[in-house]
């Protein structure tokens, strides 16, 4: 259990006072992660601690939240240490004025979800898509915008199936794929910026939706970042519904929080 960002005699507490049917501690031995389940007819309630090696947004540790209401929130809120700080994953619409308002979070956008299935897809792929190889990794290497670059490769390294676009050598459009049972994901789509608004993001994420449901996956799933509305227009001109969204804040914990 990672003390410093939780203090265990608090949240212990926090279990007894609730009087709950029973709870787990979960430490997670791959990076430094603590969990608190707390479980009461109908719902579980549950907070995920988990610390960051990396601090990309100067914070100390990730936060995902499950709770039904203000006061589940606020309660398992009042476990954490209010001199460090957090990045607090939502996926609760009703949360994010609490963080917006009363906890006074900085706000660092989300992201949309969006799911397919196959009676919803209209396929509207225009340009020829290849299906990659291990060898097609230079390619990748060629991208010139050095974070695109880092980052294509480091999805084509991670995820189960890649696609290109390519164009006098050059790798034009990718996107890849992670497989799991019956749903698969779109992970990462990519298109060189002097070929943005010219059909190929759509062509790729078309075929590549295409490849999922005739080799056995019946859902495709992917996100766009709010402020991404060109992949928002891909997902919703491929026949994709969304389905939920993320938001995600900065958050330092008052003392003490008062859950009313």
């Amino acid at each position: 259990m990672p003390e410093q960002l939780m203090d265990i005699s608090r949240a212990k507490q926090f279990l007894d006072d609730r009087e709950t049917d029973g709870y787990i501690w979960h430490l997670i031995e791959v990076g430094r992660a603590a969990e608190i389940w707390v479980s009461g007819s109908p719902y579980i309630t549950s907070l995920m601690v988990v610390e960051k090696k990396e601090r990309p947004n100067q914070s100390d540790a990730d936060i995902c939240i499950e709770a039904d209401s203000k006061k589940e929130l606020l309660d398992l809120l009042s476990v954490l240490d209010p001199s460090k700080r957090y990045f607090a994953i939502l996926s609760r619409e009703w949360m994010f004025p609490v963080f917006d308002n009363e906890l006074d979070a900085a706000s660092l956008g989300g992201r949309n979800h969006y799911g397919l299935v196959r009676e919803d897809f209209n396929p509207l792929s225009h340009h020829p898509v290849l299906e990659f190889s291990a060898d097609d990794r230079t390619l990748i290497e060629k991208i010139s915008v050095d974070e695109d670059m880092e980052l294509t490769l480091r999805f084509f390294d991670w995820t189960s199936k890649s696609f290109g676009i390519v164009e006098d050598d050059q790798l034009v459009a990718y996107t890849c794929t992670w497989e799991s049972g019956d749903e698969r994901e779109i992970v990462w789509v990519y298109t060189r910026s002097d070929k943005c608004r010219q059909g190929y993001g759509t062509s790729i994420a078309s075929a590549t939706a295409e490849y999922i449901f005739q080799n056995g996956g019946k859902k495709v799933t992917a996100a766009a970042d709010w402020d991404n509305i060109g992949s928002m227009r891909i997902w919703e001109k491929l026949g994709f519904h969304r389905e939920g969204v993320t938001a995600f804040y900065l958050f330092q914990k008052p003392e003490p929080i008062e859950s009313g």
